[in-house]
């Protein structure tokens, strides 16, 4: 079922991880294993660096479930009946996918994942705006379009502007015309339709920050917000940090109350003047990485009553290799790198579970060169068979 606890921690259900490419994919595994859980890998590329760790017990290739959504979720149940597997985590959009297709799994095991109706709302730009005005949460003024021309008069409104699909992910296929992505789409070549709507936001001055939650029955049982302050030239997270902001927990909790929520609960907001929510991924995010693997665990096998548990501000860790690679382009930022290399945690580095680490750069090769080779982007080299979109 998708809602409800999903047992005693003590039961140690076997576990399957999917999307073992991500990083906070790794954390599950590394968590999960730590905590005493049979732990398997799934992912439909062979150098996933969570398929390497020494906390999976085995790991097994998938069919990619953007392009082959039926037949993953048919690998996907396979491997949890081989394996005993009591609990699937599909930490990214895979869970969309299973979640559209979950009587597939065996009877025996859970899904972590809210219905897939649930999901795509939350997912769904559009209406996410609609849910935040409607309750009240603080967003950005925003436009939807469903023609070109409706594009053309709503970004006439605005003087800095934000335009993307309903349904996206990772900055990928966004138009702005501010900061270092302006122009990179032009606007004549954005079909929003009916069928494909977009969202167009004003665009709010002030500085990036997230929050991740765990959600049971509409009630949260974890919630860390998190600051980005390292990125790339295009707003991609370098370095991550929890902060202490109650507001976003405030939102949170509006959010997956008034959707009565089960999951990974992901909000992007805009700090400025006040605090604007700009989009909601309803699954994980590298906020999972600031996160105690306890904490973990437990907040997705036996959420504990009362109060949800607020992540300490503080907590830090980096992605080494992007930091490092990112420092070559621009020597400038060299002496502050190294001082963050050698002083904040590196999320694929552990010296018992070295691997994934070695695995990391192997993936960016992959993922460079394809990018390279079909002009797409890195983004969407690294996670574009893994997404889902509404079939137009």
């Amino acid at each position: 079922m998708p809602n409800g606890g999903l047992g005693s921690a003590a039961a140690r259900p076997g576990v399957l991880v999917t999307s073992s490419r991500f990083p906070y994919s790794l954390a599950l595994i590394r968590a999960f294993g730590e905590a005493g859980h049979e732990v398997v890998a799934a992912d439909s590329v062979r150098h996933a660096p969570g398929a390497h760790s020494r906390y999976a017990r085995a790991h097994v290739l998938v069919a990619p479930p953007a392009l082959h959504p039926s037949s993953f979720a048919e690998d996907v149940a396979a491997a949890a009946a081989e394996h005993g597997v009591g609990l699937v985590i599909a930490p990214f959009e895979d869970g969309f996918h299973l979640a559209q297709r979950r009587k597939a799994l065996p009877e025996s095991t859970r899904l972590f994942a809210d219905r897939f109706d649930t999901l795509v709302a939350l997912h769904d730009k559009a209406a996410f705006a609609h849910r935040c005005a409607r309750l009240g949460v603080p967003a950005p003024r925003s436009d939807i379009v469903t023609s070109p021309e409706e594009l053309r008069l709503a970004v006439a409104r605005f003087e800095r502007w934000v335009a993307k699909p309903a349904f996206s992910r990772a900055g990928i296929g966004q138009a702005t015309n501010v900061g270092p992505r302006a122009g990179e789409l032009e606007l004549a070549a954005c079909r929003p339709t009916e069928a494909a709507p977009w969202i167009v936001q004003e665009y709010v001055e002030g500085r990036d920050l997230s929050s991740l939650s765990i959600a049971c029955d509409g009630r949260l049982v974890l919630h860390c917000a998190y600051e980005l302050p390292a990125t790339e030239a295009g707003g991609y997270g370098l370095s991550y940090r929890s902060v202490p902001d109650s507001r976003t927990l405030a939102i949170a909790e509006a959010i997956a109350a008034d959707a009565a929520y089960t999951g990974f609960l992901g909000l992007d907001y805009r700090l400025g003047d006040d605090l604007r929510v700009i989009e909601c991924n309803p699954r994980c995010t590298p906020g999972a990485l600031l996160l105690e693997h306890s904490q973990l665990v437990a907040a997705i096998l036996d959420p504990a009553p009362g109060n949800p548990v607020v992540v300490a501000p503080g907590r830090r860790f980096e992605f080494g290799s992007l930091l490092a690679r990112e420092a070559l382009r621009h020597p400038r930022t060299l002496p502050a790198t190294i001082h963050d290399l050698l002083t904040t945690p590196d999320t694929f580095a552990e010296v018992d579970d070295p691997l994934p680490l070695l695995y990391r750069f192997v993936a960016i090769h992959h993922d460079e060169r394809v990018a390279a080779r079909t002009r797409a982007g890195y983004a969407q080299a690294f996670l574009g068979d893994l997404v889902w979109n509404p079939a137009t």
